[in-house]
Parts: C-alpha cells; structure tokens; sequence
C-alpha cells in the first residue's frame, strides 16, 4: 500500500523570495504533461519546496512522491520504489499478465527473470494508466536513481508515448552527474528552475523556525554568510556552534558530505585548481597560476564542470558550499602552505596580508597585529566597512591582550562592528574589556556603541540595569560617571519634554575632546525629543553636532549633523529640505560602505518620495533598500516603516499583513507598537472603517502621548485620519481639539501641512454643526496649504473631502469639477483607494442634478445669463430689478456650483456633468481654478457681480 501522505510545510514556511516559484511549480502540476526540473547545490531547500507542492495538491488527486537516497541502489531500485506508492485500486486495472510482471519485481532484488521486453511493456501500460488519471509524479534527488530504472522511465515520458500526459517534477543536484543525463532528456531548457540560495534574512528566518535559541544576532549574521544561503548547512553550521565546536561544521553537515563526494570526482588537476581558489575566495587567474603554474586546461575544466566560474580576469568557485567542501578536504597544513604561496601571488595587498596572517599558526603576533590594524584603517577611510571590520577582527585575534594597543584595536573593532549593524559583535568585544581601567576617552569609545548593542539585543531595560551597576564603580566628579548619566537619560522612557530638558543640562557638562561620541548621541538624541515635543528641528542643535564632528573627526554617520537632517527634516513636514539632504546622505553611506546607515537612509528617503506623492521614485528607493537590507539580519526601523506606507498607499495586503503581525526588536517595543497601531488604523480609515479605525488609532494616539511624542510626523501622521474617524462617528469635540493642537503646531513654526489639515478637521466639523458656508471656505484653503506643503496625495484626499462636503451643500456641479481634478492627476494613478474613493463621488455627483434645485425665477434668470445677456438686459426682460437678477444669479450658481457664466451655460445644457474640463482656456491645468486665467486670477469669461 502507498504511504499516507504526510502533513506538508504550509506555504507561509517557504520563505517569501521563493513563493513565485512554488507558485509556478503549482501551475505546471496542473497541466497535463507538466514538466519542471528544480536544479540545486545540496540542501538548498528543493525537498521542502517538494514537500510544498504536494501539500498544495487537491487530495483527490494522485500523488506519487519518490525521495531516494545513496541507500537506494541495485538495478530497478527506483521502479520498485515507484510500484509500492501506486494505489491498489490503480494496480487492480492492470491486466493479469502486467500484474504479475510487475509483482515479481517487487517481490525480486535484484529481479530474477531475463526478459526485461515485458517489464517495459508492463511499466508504460502502467505509466499509461497514471497518465490518464493526471498523476503527479514527484521525484526528489532524481539524480541519485539507479542508472537501470532511469534509463527504463525516462524515455516513456517523452511524447509521443501517452505516459507523457504525467506532470512530472523533479529536483536534482548542479551538474550531479549519473544517470541524471537519461532525465536530461525529459525536460527542455524552458522547463528547468534554478533554486537559488536565500539571503541572509532569509536563513535567520530558517534558523528562528527551527527553533535554536541561544544564537546571538551576529551568529546568525555569520552563519548566513558562511552558508551562502544555503539553509540545511545553515542549520548544522548552528548546531555544531551552539555545541561550541567549529571544527565539526564541515563534518557534520551532510550538505557539505554530499558536496565533498561530488568533488571526489573531479580530475586532480581541476581539484588542485579548485582547492587554491577556495582559499584565495575570489582573485585573479594571475594569482592562480602563481600557485599552480599555467593550468589553463584544469580551468577551462573546472568552469565546464560547474564548479569555477570566470570573468574576465576574475576566477572564484561557484558556490559558498563548494569552497567550503573543499576547504574541509584540506589537512591545516596544507592550507597554510597554499596560503603562504597566495601571500606572494600578485592580489592586492590587504589580500596578500590576510593570507599571510592565515600562513602561520595561530597565536599572538605584534607585528601582523599592527599591520592588519594599519590595513583595517584603511579600509574604513576608503568606504569598505566590511573589509575594514574583517581586518580589525584580525588584528584583534594577533594581539596580546597585555599589551596597550590592544584596547585601541578592540575599539576600532568595537566602532567597526557598530557601524556595520553587528549589535552581539559589539557586546563580545566590549566584554573583554574592564571599563574601570580604560581612560575616559576611550570609556567614551566603547559606551555609545556599547549602550546601544545591548538595547537592540536585549531591551532598554535590560541596558538600564548595566548602566546603572557601571555608575557605582565611578566618583560623580569622575567623567565617566558622566557618560553614564547622560547614556541613562538618553535611553529613558520619560516624556519628549522632559527627558530633553535634562538631556540638555547634562550634555552641557560633557567635555568635547574627552568625550565627543557620547555628546554627539546626546545631541542626537536631544534634537529628536525636542521634535517629538513639537518644537520643531533646531537649526541650532545641527550646528552644535557639526561643530563636535569637525572637532574630533569621527567618521560615525549615524549620529552625525547629516543624519539628523536628512531624516528629521520631513518629520516636521520639510520634505524640500529633506530630499536634498537625504540624496547627499545616501551618497556618503554608500561610498563608507555602511550598509545599515545606507538602508536606513534610502528608507527615509523612500518614505520622503511617498509622502510626495511620487510613488515610482519611492519604489525605486525602497527597492535599493531592500537590496542593502538583504546583507543584514534584522532590517532597521525605518524600512519597515517605508514599506508600511508604501503599502498603504498601493493598498497591497500582503505586506500589510506581514508587517502587523511581523516581529519587532526588544529595543523598539513603543515605537513598534505605535506603527503597527498607526498603520493599521489609516489603512482601515482609508477603507472607510472608521469603528476600526478609531480603535487603533485611539490606541496609537496613547502609546504616542505616554512618550511626549506630539510631532504628527513622529507618530505616523495619524493626527488627521483619528479626527476624520471622530467626525464619522459623532465626536466632533475630539475632532476640534486635534484640530486645534495642530494649528498650534502652524503658529509656532509656520508649517503648511499641519495647518492644512488643521482647516481640513474644522470643515468637516462646521459642515456637521450646519456652517455650510464656512466649512467649504475652510475645505477649499485646506486643499491650498496642503499643496504649498508639498504633500500631494494628502492634498489629492483634502480634495475628496472638499467634493463630499460640496455634495452635502447640494452642489454637485462645482463637486464634479472638483473629481475631474483628483482624477487627472497622478495621485490617481498611484493610489487605488484614493481612485476609488474618487469614482463612488463622482457617480454620487452624476445622481444630483443641480438644476432640479433651482426656482422658476432662478432658471429664468440662469437661462437669459447662460444666452449671453448683461445683467442689465435680463432685468429688463424679465421686469425686475438688477439687485433681484444679482440675487437669483448668485443662487444658481451656488446651487449649480459654478463660478462664471460659461460655466452656467454648460452646466445647464449638462455638458459639465461628463465633462468638467470643456470650457477651460487653452493651457488650464487641473490644479487651477474652473474659469480662470492661471497667471492673473480674473476671470476670463463675462461676468457682473451677482
């Protein structure tokens, strides 16, 4: 009997950058015929996306799947494996003489009868019977069947024999060799994936599924890049360190077993070759053939066995797996043989260096120490941080620990590692340092980096009680016990206000050449608070940071006077000043090769371009980020929060939904909270939920006032859609008073935005309390500030409101020339909501007729006015005074929501209703005024004063 099928992985445990493919194998299994071949290096993740598939099956389907194994060997291993999996009510419509052939090959090993004639009839009727009940056959590590099955099955599933009417998915090994070429045959270029390996987040999120605590964030970080992505030697590699060994990665991973067989099989010459590039990790072919002579022909080889590649003068080994395979084929004393020969090859000299380090024993060396740290000074100073951090840990590792340039290496380390996002590097490092014997200088060293480690590991409150052990080994007049003090109050949980003031008494008392990072933290730190706290970006913090910076010469962005204003600029709604700050920010993380600064930069500026409405400039930016990201464990804050809003504003669910229930760190507890709150209630406000939307907005607005945090920018810009959600729901009180706290903000700084929705609040209000006249004076100045402020699509919903409250007014005519704007614009595009939002007014305006409103004097007039008559004329047409056609005049047009006579004349004849833009001079724009000339304001048709 065939096994059960088994409870498969769930499509959410395949990681997100594979779905596309499961999705595609999916597909191809429900064709007839399918074909798919998932091609691999060992153990990067083809079973479980097997696995997938076959849960993702319907259950009434047929579902065959073979995973063998170097167990399953002898001739016709493979078709006995295939025969116990087939049903018995499929084996039962065999005919006698079939069934029996095929019984006695599983009762057989090896089958003990010659004509093998009547076993391949037996084996395509069989496969014919499968065929014509849409079968999928799934075979997993296909390369590993016996060469006698695969030669038999092979050529049956190739039209135009029926059995090829099978779906027949398949996953095997890089170029594995064996009878995987008779498979070859089955499948076209067309048909064939290539698994590629996952990036580093990916492999933490593996590691953290499989459930082995202990592993700090640097682990993860080291074991994603040692393992090239690839996921089941990810795992033993963090099996064999939580054991506290090494050594035994290598073996005792099978993915690493089963690679080193493969490399049993090459030629020695293109072994040799192999083993020089695995140790040179990508270098010159000059360099190779410096160790090995001119091997031109074990090259050429090598590349064509899929094991080396080369570009241009460029050779590497293909895969991380593969050089580490062939790293652990080596004895110690090989390698550094090998290595002393590359510190002579011609590579550039920080390479030749490390090889040099790697060519003798471990063990301090004073004078490779220097030279490495010499080596890693400059790497920092040219831009590659990586290399930098990598050099220092080596110049780390030859030191003596006794000596005095061993805590300036293990600062430099400590700096390089926090710079790079390392936060578990930066604690190992520091714990191997005594704070109560180093000098306060280098105490202001290793504290900021140190501080802020351990809260992104293990919480505030966690980094709270080592501050506060610290500060009793040190007398208050001492400048460390400064440090600390001022590091304690940076990492509170006070308000915005509070916290600042303090912040600021104890800064002013840190000197700035004995302790220039923690004041540079501090005036980092300070210049937030205080725009928390409403009080705007001080122009006068930056410069006290510039002139700290220029002072000591630090060359740490995250704390510098650019950072604060490049991302802090459009948090007070300054976005013209933010872009360009932002673009030279980018510029100078990327040439220091700071990959987290670099993230959290193009993320803001992500953020910059969807608050601007440009949302395929913030998709090329988010994009870049993510592509940053993608070298570093755990994303920073601010690109979840770009992803966030990007979402939000193409409406996309899924990330949404990965992002509200994703994972924060313990250092962002609050602001995780507020986001996932923030976020939500917009989104359910954008969709008109508004019991929801108040609910989580209510309960951001309260994490945001526990810490101080009044800046709407600060806190999401929920401001606006809490009191549109007030409105709905009767608050109008609670309404105002947002209203009122944010033209507070305008008083103080003069801020187009905050004022804008400030007036955008008050018209709804005044709409709801009977102020009609008011509320749309109020909507229509709303819209104007918003656009002053650069914020497009808040302008764009300003716009819809206005439309919705001229509705309410009764006039639909002037609320349709209002959607026509909205809907030419580019916000429109880019924001299915807002479009939507869009089409249900104007289908709402299209359903009123403003001239079933008007009276019979009122359409006399409107009529004569409309035909091109003065004033004057329709008076004495109609026998009534001017002051009375002034008077009915003014009541169509409010009731027909026109401005000028042209207007009235379409509107009238019901030509504005489909068509709110004829009418318009040459040259109007969507964003000007109906009947206006954009650069005088005054009216271009005739018009009198009503």
């Amino acid at each position: 009997m065939p096994r059960q099928r088994e409870e498969q992985p769930s499509h959410n445990r395949i990681p997100l950058e594979r779905r596309d493919l499961l999705e595609r194998m999916v597909r191809v299994a429900g064709e007839r015929g399918g074909r798919l071949a998932v091609v691999g290096e060992p153990g990067v993740g083809k079973t479980t996306m097997l696995e997938a598939l076959a849960g993702r099956l319907a259950q009434d389907r047929i579902v065959l799947m073979l995973r063998f194994d170097e167990g399953t060997t002898g001739p016709y291993a493979a078709v006995r494996a295939l025969l116990r999996l087939v049903p018995d009510r499929v084996f039962r419509t065999l005919p006698v003489g079939y069934r029996a052939v095929l019984e006695q090959v599983l009762q057989t090993a090896p089958p003990g009868f010659a004509d093998h004639r009547m076993l391949e009839a037996a084996l395509r009727y069989l496969c014919n019977v499968l065929a014509a009940a849409h079968t999928v056959l799934i075979l997993d590590d296909a390369h590993l069947a016996d060469r006698e099955s695969v030669d038999l099955m092979a050529p049956m599933f190739r039209p135009p024999h029926e059995a090829a009417g099978t779906v027949l998915i398949v996953a095997r090994e890089l170029d594995a060799g064996g009878p995987i070429t008779s498979w070859k045959v089955v499948f076209t270029a067309s048909q064939l994936a290539f698994l590629a390996p996952l990036s580093p987040a990916a492999v933490a999120g593996v590691l953290k599924d499989s459930e082995l605590g202990g592993l700090s964030a640097t682990d993860l970080n080291e074991i994603a890049t040692e393992s090239g992505g690839n996921p089941s030697w990810a795992i033993d590699l963090a099996i064999t360190r939580l054991s506290g060994d090494d050594r035994t990665a290598a073996s005792a991973s099978r993915a690493v077993a089963s690679t080193i067989r493969r490399i049993e099989r090459l030629p020695p010459a293109v072994r040799e070759v192999l083993a020089v590039t695995a140790l040179m990790r990508g270098g010159t072919v000059e360099a190779l053939f410096h160790v090995v002579g001119h091997a031109e022909d074990a090259l050429a080889e090598g590349v064509a066995l899929g094991v080396l590649s080369v570009k241009g003068h460029e050779v590497a080994v293909r895969t991380p797996l593969l050089r580490a395979a062939m790293s652990a084929m080596l004895s110690a004393q090989e390698r550094r043989t090998l290595h002393a020969g590359l510190a002579e090859s011609p590579l550039p000299a920080e390479r030749r260096l490390e090889h040099r380090d790697d060519a003798v024993l471990p063990g301090p060396r004073p004078d490779l120490a220097e030279e490495l740290r010499a080596a890693s000074g400059r790497a920092r100073r040219i831009g590659t941080t990586s290399n930098a951090l990598r050099l220092a840990m080596r110049s780390v590792a030859r030191s003596d620990g006794r000596s005095d340039a061993h805590v300036d290496r293990v600062l430099h380390a400590a700096e390089l590692a926090g710079a790079h996002g390392d936060a578990a590097l930066v604690r190992r490092l520091s714990a191997t340092l005594d704070p109560a014997v180093l000098a306060p200088e280098q105490f202001d060293r290793i504290a900021v980096v140190s501080a802020e480690a351990i809260a992104q590991d293990l919480g505030v409150d966690a980094l709270d009680r080592r501050l506060a052990n610290a500060r009793r080994s040190f007398e208050s007049a001492d400048v460390r016990a400064s440090i600390i003090d001022v590091l304690r109050i940076l990492w509170s949980s006070g308000g915005a206000s509070d916290v600042a003031r303090e912040l600021e008494d104890r800064a002013a008392e840190l000197p700035p050449e004995v302790a220039p990072n923690t004041l540079r933290a501090a005036l980092e730190d300070l210049a937030f608070r205080l725009l928390d706290a409403g009080e705007g970006l001080s122009s006068e913090i930056i410069a006290r940071s510039r002139a700290v910076e220029s002072a000591s010469g630090t060359l740490d962005l995250t704390l510098s006077a650019a950072s604060i204003e490049a991302t802090g600029a459009y948090q007070a709604d300054d976005l013209g000043r933010s872009r360009p700050a932002l673009t030279a920010f980018v510029r100078t993380a990327e040439l220091l090769g700071a990959h987290p600064t670099t993230t959290r930069a193009l993320a803001h500026a992500a953020i910059v371009e969807v608050l601007a409405g440009r949302v395929v400039q913030a998709a090329s930016l988010l994009h870049e980020a993510e592509q940053h990201a993608l070298r570093l464990v755990d994303p920073p804050a601010p690109l979840t929060r770009a992803r966030g809003l990007f979402a939000l504003t193409r409406n996309d669910r899924e990330t949404l939904e990965e992002i509200l229930t994703g994972w924060s760190s313990p250092a962002a507890t609050i602001r995780g909270s507020l986001l996932v709150h923030g976020l939500a209630g917009i989104d359910a406000a954008w969709s008109e939920n508004w019991t929801e939307a108040r609910t989580e907005l209510e309960l951001a607005l309260e994490l945001a006032e526990a810490k101080g945090i009044v800046e709407p920018g600060r806190r999401l810009w929920i401001d606006i859609e809490l009191a549109r959600a007030r409105v709905h729901l009767g608050d109008l009180d609670g309404a105002e008073h947002l209203a009122r706290r944010l033209a507070a903000l305008d008083e103080s700084h003069r801020r187009p935005h905050a004022h804008g929705q400030s007036l955008r609040i008050r018209a709804m209000v005044a709409m709801q309390r009977g102020q009609q006249e008011e509320s749309l004076r109020l909507a229509e100045d709303a819209v104007e500030e918003l656009r002053r402020g650069g914020f497009a699509p808040e302008a764009a919903r300003a716009q819809l409101d206005r439309a919705q409250l001229l509705l309410d007014a009764g006039r639909s005519g002037r609320a349709r020339q209002v959607l026509a704007d909205v809907a030419a614009s580019r916000i429109h595009a880019d924001d299915p909501r807002i479009a939507a939002r869009t089409l249900r007014l104007t289908e709402a305006a299209d359903t009123v007729d403003g001239r079933a409103l008007l009276t019979a004097a009122e359409t006399r007039v409107a009529q004569s006015a409309a035909a091109g008559r003065t004033n004057r004329e329709i008076a004495a047409q109609l026998f009534v005074s001017v002051r009375t056609v002034e008077t009915h005049l003014g009541n169509a047009y409010r009731k027909m929501g026109v401005r000028t006579r042209t207007q009235l004349a379409l509107a009238l004849n019901d030509l504005g209703q489909d068509d709110p833009g004829r009418g318009r001079g040459p040259g109007s724009g969507s964003g000007s005024a109906p009947g206006r000339n954009r650069d005088t304001g005054r009216h271009d048709d005739r018009t009198e004063s009503p």
